[in-house]
């Protein structure tokens, strides 16, 4: 069955490698996905298929190209993730 996590950092840049699988991510159903990448990098990360699937599992989706530093605050009952910049 499916595992919900609260938080990923998705691997290598939100590349579409093998640690990025659509069967990975949708099986962690991460509720926060962040991504962090540099903007109009060379390589094209975040790859599109990374983050379909990171839609597909219904995961909040924050990228450092977007939204600058992205911080995130971990308490006993709740999760606050505050972006640097707003898109």
């Amino acid at each position: 069955g499916i595992r919900e996590i609260t938080f990923l950092k998705v691997a290598h840049h939100g590349s579409a490698k093998d640690t990025n699988t659509r069967e990975f991510l949708q099986t962690v159903s991460a509720r926060i996905a962040v991504i962090s990448c540099a903007r109009n990098n060379m390589y094209g990360h975040p790859h599109t298929e990374t983050l379909q699937w990171l839609e597909e599992s219904n995961s909040d989706i924050y990228r450092t190209d977007l939204q600058g530093a992205i911080c995130i605050r971990i308490g006993e009952d709740s999760v606050v993730v505050e972006p640097y910049l707003a898109e």
